[in-house]
């Protein structure tokens, strides 16, 4: 006969191991997208106030910011580049496959700046053929 351990059905355990793990991936993912848009906007910038301004409902994967400080530089992200350095790069992130469905760009400038200067990098987008572009804005 056997023994009354043996007939006991063996006790259900939970593994919490792999659930554990995509929380901790979901953390590091939020750590680490939060860190790359503070970079992004951190620029003191007195962005215009609009009163037709409206967020975006959907985030693009291939955007490219552009600011314009009141001192005078363009600035991708946070990196200083020439006029003619922006025109070039623009005209090759076109060209570059994974933007086959469209390459947008974000243009954040100091209300100060004079438009000429955006004027320059809307005829560099559209030469390169980018009709994708939005201007950041204080909502009122």
């Amino acid at each position: 006969m056997k023994s009354p351990d043996t007939l006991k059905p063996p006790t259900p355990t939970l593994n919490l191991t792999p659930m554990i793990d995509v929380v901790f991936l979901l953390i590091i993912f939020f750590l680490v997208s939060s860190t790359l848009m503070r970079q992004e906007v951190s620029m003191e910038i007195d962005l215009p106030t609009a009163v037709t301004g409206k967020m975006k409902s959907e985030i693009s994967s291939r955007k490219l910011t552009i600011n314009l400080p009141r001192e005078g530089t363009i600035l991708l992200g946070t990196r200083p580049v020439s006029p003619d350095g922006l025109r070039n790069l623009l005209r090759e992130e076109v060209r570059n496959p994974k933007n086959a469905a469209g390459l947008e760009i974000v243009i954040r400038t100091d209300q100060h700046v004079p438009y000429r200067r955006m004027e320059q990098i809307l005829r560099d987008c559209a030469e390169a053929g980018i009709w994708k572009i939005d201007f950041a804005v204080y909502g009122e």
